[in-house]
């Protein structure tokens, strides 16, 4: 029996002990929170971290309000910067923890369009450049957000045509922006209007954060409109489809070349013209020019097809100051070479022919003086006869660029300085002409007294100018055939 009073004494002994123990430990204050910083209303859910068994707390938000919860959540709906006291008790005593400044609430963002404005004209698929202010009038940065453009019939967002959108990765608080950013006018219908833009007057629209993803406080002033509006206008768009030519060509004679053009704008062009040119490259620049052609008008969304005829140059030209030497070129058509037209693109205007012309020289012959000559003694006395000998005397020249061989050079009486229906007094072959060589001859015929094979008519007495038709058949393809004959100045009488 005096065992089990002796073990219950014990154990009331020690049940006082632990009591006194607990009772002498003071608690610990402490606690966390999920967000520190934040724009109003910012929800914070604190968390209490204390040590020591509280049994009661208190909690001072740092705005006037307060909290018994061990782990409370509070919402702080102004800016502002605020201390949170935390105070924790038991039956031993109390802790307070004290953050200063702990939580730190801004303003949210409010973006808005301070100006806007652009050009009093535009063209169609021409460039524009718009010149914008944008602020963040808010307490807090504003990140990633996009600034769309676009153009308007009325001064409202709604049924608009998009120009483009500009991102802005950050906008601090208090800050502007002013920024000029270019875009194309729209042709057709894009991936934000499905509508095509007419011409007529539209307004600009600076539409800030169009997205949505930055939270303002004021939502509703994101949106501004031009002052004055854009008059837009319609332009054509020339451009080269197709441009070929012969495989070879001869200097000084003709070639023919097949072209495309298109009007692939939106108005018609008018009154410009096509150059064609002969290029070692496929690159304008330092070309040398065929011709010019002038087309009257070609409507928007039509072709053109021709063919043209152009003389390879010999010489240095207008367009270009040097001469052409054999060889491989291409051939380039540029159309609207002055630049008459306002385009919606300028840089398609020129296209080169897949493949190459072989250009070679040719010879070109020429007389360059024929004349009685002066042992003619008889004829300087008095008159000629039929059946008598005749010298003349003439310079024939090849002012080609290649050697002209097995040509004949004829000679005749004519009553007037053109060929044809003439007297034939001879012929003479020449075996070879080298390029820019001449050659001066003299040589001696009779006058016929009858009709010969190459004349089928007698001549009658009169007074003759003396022809020389070199090249008589055409024999030398020559890039001239036009200044193969000449007459002496003066005539002879023939009795």
């Amino acid at each position: 029996m005096r065992k089990y009073i002796f073990l219950g004494l014990m154990c009331i002994v020690s049940l006082f002990l632990c009591g006194s123990a607990a009772a002498a430990d003071t608690p610990t204050a402490d606690f966390s929170s999920n967000v520190t910083s934040g724009t109003a209303p910012l929800s914070v859910q604190f968390t209490d971290q204390s040590t020591g068994s509280p049994t009661s707390y208190a909690w001072d938000f740092g705005d006037g309000t307060t909290s018994t919860e061990q782990n409370p959540k509070h919402t702080y709906k102004t800016s502002g910067t605020y201390t949170v006291t935390q105070t924790v008790t038991n039956d031993a005593g109390t802790d307070d923890e004290i953050k200063t400044d702990y939580i730190t609430v801004k303003e949210k963002a409010d973006l808005n369009v301070s100006s806007v404005s652009g050009p009093t004209n535009g063209t169609k698929g021409k460039q524009i450049s718009i010149s914008s202010t944008i602020k963040n009038q808010g307490g807090s940065t504003a990140s990633n957000f996009v600034v769309r453009y676009l153009l308007s019939t009325d001064a409202k967002f709604g049924g608009d045509y998009w120009l483009g959108d500009v991102t802005i990765n950050s906008l601090d608080a208090g800050a502007s922006l002013t920024s000029t950013n270019t875009f194309t006018i729209p042709r057709t219908a894009t991936e934000y209007t499905s509508k095509v833009l007419y011409a007529g007057n539209y307004y600009i629209l600076c539409y800030i954060d169009r997205t949505n993803t930055v939270d303002e406080y004021n939502e509703l002033n994101n949106i501004l409109t031009s002052t004055e509006t854009i008059k837009i206008t319609n332009a054509p768009d020339l451009t080269v489809t197709s441009v070929s030519g012969p495989s070879t060509g001869v200097k000084g004679k003709q070639i023919s070349i097949d072209s495309t053009i298109k009007n692939q704008g939106d108005s018609i062009a008018t009154n410009f013209v096509v150059r064609y040119l002969l290029s070692t490259d496929t690159k304008f620049g330092n070309d040398y020019w065929l011709g010019d052609v002038t087309i009257g008008s070609i409507t928007n969304g039509t072709s053109l097809t021709s063919t043209n005829t152009f003389t390879i140059p010999t010489t240095a030209t207008a367009y270009t100051p040097k001469v052409l030497y054999a060889g491989n070129y291409y051939i380039l058509c540029y159309i609207d070479r002055y630049n008459v037209e306002d385009e919606i693109d300028e840089s398609n205007n020129i296209l080169a022919s897949t493949k190459t012309v072989t250009i070679t020289e040719a010879p070109d012959l020429i007389v360059n003086s024929v004349s009685e000559s002066t042992t003619n003694t008889k004829s300087e006395e008095t008159s000629m006869s039929k059946g008598d000998e005749i010298s003349v005397d003439n310079t024939i020249k090849n002012q080609g660029g290649a050697a002209a061989t097995n040509f004949v050079v004829r000679y005749l009486l004519s009553t007037d300085t053109k060929f044809g229906n003439d007297y034939w007094l001879g012929d003479i072959t020449i075996d070879s002409l080298a390029a820019g060589e001449s050659l001066t001859l003299t040589n001696t015929f009779t006058i016929p007294t009858t009709a010969t094979e190459y004349t089928s008519k007698v001549i009658p007495a009169g007074n003759y100018y003396i022809l020389c038709y070199i090249d008589r058949y055409n024999t030398i393809d020559e890039y001239n055939e036009l200044n193969n004959v000449l007459a002496t100045v003066g005539t002879i009488t023939i009795t």
